[in-house]
């Protein structure tokens, strides 16, 4: 038995061998004996998904005034997001540092435009002359707050003040993955759920002689206003959208049967030495006391898929001398776009400095 080992920085690899390693009169079976890969950065959500503005009372024109940030601060975008619990920490992070940021600018001093009409900066909102990261008194930081529930939903925990100031605007991504409408905000009924915060039909038209991309808030904030915070989970259970099937696919010009795959009302020819579902990160949840819990997670840098001689994936080759050929590392994404599964295949991202090692045992055949 001979073994052919290949170590490749690119996914696209090209394999020319000095000496013959069969004879060509024979068979072999072929095994991927030993794959391994580095872990990839991120699978999903790397777009924007929400935004924070500035909140106005019922009949205010809008657009108009902004928070004075700049939008990378104002905008999440995830970042090599892999789980759930990735997920929540960034958007904490995310508020965290919006809400220490915003409170040392003058919101006060911010003009209005447009007949908007604002509602009063709230005391702990009040400008704070110091460093936004070192000065900030650390109760600003409950202000806005994502909290992760054991069935895969998030809620997103606003305070008075912060439901008075501020409102949730999220993306078509957004509203897509969390299955919410465009805006999060309290209505007059202390409800987020009862009405759109503003009216849907008028964000492309021309009302009452507005400009067309210009809206009207539909509502006040209840009166009297809620003197506790409120916690609103979304519907979705991100659990789906992280789980999304994520395969690593090997490619290769040796003279492999060919397989068929069926796919709702299509059918794909595949010409594949192996592939292989990425492992799951294990997430393990304890309960410490009454309120608080427990998240243990394990993360990998590297993908170990096969690593002995016994395997699944032999092949038999004939009238090939194995000296000429050429390997593909494929990621194959089934990712949901509402109304069923769309199959895509990338390049296996490979970043500078890591590499992929495959290693084929090859055996004769009686």
């Amino acid at each position: 038995m001979k073994r052919v080992q290949i170590n490749s920085r690119k996914a696209r690899t090209n394999v020319y061998l000095k000496f013959p390693q069969v004879d060509a009169n024979k068979e072999y079976a072929v095994a991927v004996e030993k794959l391994i890969v580095p872990a990839l950065d991120s699978l999903i959500l790397n777009q924007s998904l929400l935004s924070i503005e500035r909140r106005f009372e019922d009949g205010a024109v809008i657009p108009a005034v902004t928070l004075p940030l700049n939008d990378i601060y104002l905008k999440f975008t995830p970042n090599a997001v892999r789980t759930v619990s990735d997920l929540v920490f960034q958007m904490n992070t995310f508020f965290r540092e919006f809400l220490r940021r915003i409170v040392t600018k003058d919101l006060d001093g911010v003009v209005a435009i447009n007949s908007i009409v604002q509602y009063p900066v709230p005391g702990t909102f009040q400008q704070q002359l110091t460093d936004w990261y070192l000065g900030v008194n650390d109760a600003t930081n409950d202000h806005i707050q994502a909290i992760f529930r054991p069935d895969g939903r998030i809620g997103i925990k606003l305070s008075p003040d912060a439901m008075s100031l501020f409102v949730l605007r999220f993306t078509e991504e957004g509203q897509r993955i969390f299955n919410v409408k465009e805006y999060l905000a309290l209505d007059e009924n202390g409800s987020f759920n009862t009405s759109p915060y503003f009216q849907k039909d008028e964000y492309f038209n021309f009302v009452n002689d507005l400009p067309e991309g210009s809206r009207v808030v539909q509502f006040d904030l209840p009166d009297p206003m809620v003197t506790e915070s409120q916690l609103v989970f979304m519907d979705n259970s991100l659990f789906s959208h992280v789980s999304y099937r994520h395969e690593l696919v090997l490619q290769t010009s040796l003279p492999m049967n060919n397989t068929v795959e069926c796919d709702t009302n299509t059918s794909h020819y595949k010409r594949q030495l192996a592939s292989y579902r990425f492992p799951e990160s294990g997430l393990k949840i304890s309960y410490t006391d009454t309120l608080y819990r427990r998240l243990k997670e394990t993360r990998q840098t590297m993908y170990t898929f096969e690593n002995t001689i016994k395997t699944h994936n032999v092949f038999k080759l004939h009238g090939t001398e194995l000296q000429n050929f050429s390997l593909f590392l494929v990621n194959r994404n089934y990712t949901w776009d509402g109304n069923k599964y769309v199959q895509t295949e990338v390049p296996y991202d490979l970043h500078n400095d890591t590499f992929y090692t495959i290693q084929l045992a090859v055996k004769p055949l009686k």
